[in-house]
């Protein structure tokens, strides 16, 4: 052990390495969020709030497209109670309007978040959960019923990717060092 720590240290001091420990969920950034409004009653609905690299939420006009490594983000207005508003994977969008997109299954409240780890580097990836009552589903089913539709389990071996929970519509992410999120600002 003595000699590979020797040895990782003359590399660095020699090639100017720099070691970069692997991502925890420490270092996780809150980056989207669905949250269930008036659970189990006629005026249920939920908004989709996108967060930007300094975690405040993004304010764009209805119709506005904001692109980024999960994918492009549609803001629709939120002028009813009961119609899903706010921003809303494009995927997602495509499939609330074949499927619905705002089941009613009782009062318990529905939280969707999705956080960025490892933020502009080569292992950024992307993380669902789903909490319901203000806690994580842990369940080993692959596919999960939710009031915003049907969220599938993703494996990922690295540190990059999606692992956790995702809306069956969504597509694999695109993470590549420069895009969005890991633009300036």
């Amino acid at each position: 052990m003595r000699i590979i720590l020797s040895l990782l240290l003359t590399l660095t001091l020699a090639f100017n390495f720099t070691l970069t420990p692997p991502a925890s969920a420490a270092e996780a950034r809150l980056f989207y969020e669905i949250t269930v409004t008036a659970p189990g009653t006629r005026s249920q609905g939920w908004r989709g709030v996108l967060y930007d690299p300094s975690g405040a939420p993004l304010a764009r006009p209805a119709g506005s497209v904001v692109g980024t490594n999960a994918g492009p983000f549609v803001s629709v207005a939120c002028d009813r109670p009961w119609v899903p508003c706010g921003f809303i994977h494009a995927d997602q969008l495509r499939w609330m309007q074949t499927n619905g997109g705002n089941f009613i299954m009782g009062r318990d409240t529905w939280v969707y978040r999705l956080t960025v780890t490892a933020r502009c580097t080569r292992s950024e990836g992307l993380r669902g959960e789903l909490l319901r009552n203000g806690h994580v589903v842990r369940t080993t089913k692959r596919r999960v019923a939710t009031p915003m539709g049907p969220f599938r389990r993703k494996t990922s071996a690295h540190l990059w990717g999606q692992s956790g929970r995702f809306h069956t519509s969504w597509p694999a992410a695109v993470i590549a060092p420069g895009h969005w999120p890991c633009a300036a600002g």
